[in-house]
């Protein structure tokens, strides 16, 4: 069974671009029994549109499926050993066009997170987005 999309699940397009970057399912453990695509609309909807995990709609993947996911997807990267702080860059409106595109997505607009690794990942997954819909075209 098929289900209608959601404006923010990802498009064939995007998916080609996406796939081979999903790592495989380990060997030796149990097999996948969630489609990773499912599981990816699942984390962008609930980017989007905020709100508890087990609120997720009923035709996406479990809530219990999709959370780990999203938590072993909360790697972060190491800051330059070089950076020397704060600077300024030249012209700002790169940031705040940035923070506009970041300001669309719900899960967002409150910080709500009691460290800042949740935070960075869901930035990061916005970005994804944003650069899948942007190489999708």
């Amino acid at each position: 069974m098929t289900r209608q999309a959601y404006p923010t699940d990802l498009t064939d397009a995007q998916w080609a671009i996406m796939a081979p970057l999903v790592p495989a399912a380990k060997p030796g453990g149990r097999p996948r029994s969630a489609n990773i695509r499912e599981v990816v609309n699942a984390i962008l909807s609930h980017l989007r549109n905020g709100g508890t995990w087990r609120s997720l709609p009923h035709d996406l993947p479990p809530w219990k499926t999709v959370y780990p996911s999203w938590r072993r997807s909360g790697s972060t990267a190491a800051t330059p050993a070089d950076a020397a702080g704060f600077t300024v860059l030249p012209t700002r409106w790169i940031v705040e066009r940035t923070f506009a595109w970041l300001d669309r997505s719900r899960r967002l607009s409150k910080d709500d997170e009691a460290l800042p690794e949740p935070g960075e990942v869901w930035i990061r997954i916005a970005m994804i987005h944003l650069m899948l819909t942007r190489l999708a075209r």
